[in-house]
């Protein structure tokens, strides 16, 4: 009897998590522009692939992409609460918006969630993000820090594992175009890195023999922020992401909402010409917003 009431415990334990892993994957919503595509999964993760034929798959698991770094603690498990669908037309074309909203989960300070992406007609392979973080609890939170589009993307171990293009301007001079091979990092922070030398282009990207990724922001005026690359010893991933560090902590008092940059993700074959001259398009429509586009 004992042995018969453990097997049936078995039974119903098994039957449980298959209905978890089931209603997990009927959460996943697949959000596809020409070769990208992205997944989010009922905890607000996301993987990024291109579905062109022949690429390897850039990522194997889903990943915390968007995280919001407090005083006490990386805020990045959340469970997603609900996610709605609109076509629209602006200035830049036609394309469609999802909006994913979920709360934190497991940690004192009490954060909702709301990751805007759209995706245009006449961009395609291009993701554009809005991310909002609102303190939904009742005690004050002390924010250090916000990461967007926090990637890790495989090697193919080709030689080297990735080229990049890391547009950060320094005194030492350093080439934007830079192989990548295990114990590399490059901060890549696009303020002043010395007394007359700073600035440059707010794009990272990554590329393999079979394809390439890249991320950013898409602020029309100049932002403090950093693009890190990093590959550690006998890794076979390299990361890459966008990240804001408040100068001064922000405090986020019950209500109050913070809103990140606009950031992107898009992915291509080849180096990086593409993404930089359809960066450039994409700048020059959202500048167009009141002036024509040129032809």
């Amino acid at each position: 009897m004992k042995i018969k009431n453990n097997l049936i415990r078995i039974f119903f334990s098994c039957l449980i998590l298959a209905w978890v892993v089931s209603a997990n994957a009927q959460q996943t919503t697949e959000i596809q522009n020409g070769k990208l595509k992205i997944e989010v999964n009922a905890q607000m993760q996301t993987r990024v692939s291109s579905v062109e034929n022949g690429v390897k798959p850039l990522m194997d698991k889903f990943q915390n992409s968007e995280v919001l770094v407090t005083k006490h603690n990386t805020v990045q498990n959340f469970r997603l609460s609900g996610n709605k669908k609109v076509d629209f037309s602006d200035g830049t074309g036609k394309g469609t918006n999802w909006v994913f909203s979920g709360k934190s989960v497991g940690y004192p300070e009490v954060i909702t969630k709301n990751v805007s992406i759209s995706v245009y007609e006449n961009f395609p392979d291009w993701a554009f993000y809005k991310v909002q973080y609102i303190n939904a609890g009742t005690e004050d939170v002390v924010v250090n820090k916000w990461i967007n589009n926090d990637y890790g993307i495989n090697t193919q171990n080709d030689t080297p594992d990735f080229w990049s293009f890391q547009g950060s301007s320094t005194s030492a001079r350093k080439d934007w175009i830079l192989p990548i091979n295990p114990n590399f990092y490059q901060k890549n922070f696009l303020g002043m890195n010395s007394s007359d030398y700073g600035g440059g282009i707010p794009v990272i990207d990554l590329w393999r023999k079979d394809a390439g990724i890249a991320v950013g922001h898409t602020e029309m005026v100049p932002k403090l922020v950093s693009l890190p690359v990093e590959m550690e010893k006998k890794a076979s991933i390299a990361t890459m992401c966008v990240e804001y560090e408040f100068s001064v902590p922000d405090t986020l008092h019950p209500g109050d909402t913070l809103n990140t940059y606009g950031t992107f993700v898009s992915v291509h074959r080849g180096d990086y010409f593409h993404t930089l001259r359809q960066y450039t398009l994409f700048m020059l429509y959202q500048n167009s917003r009141v002036d024509s586009i040129p032809s």
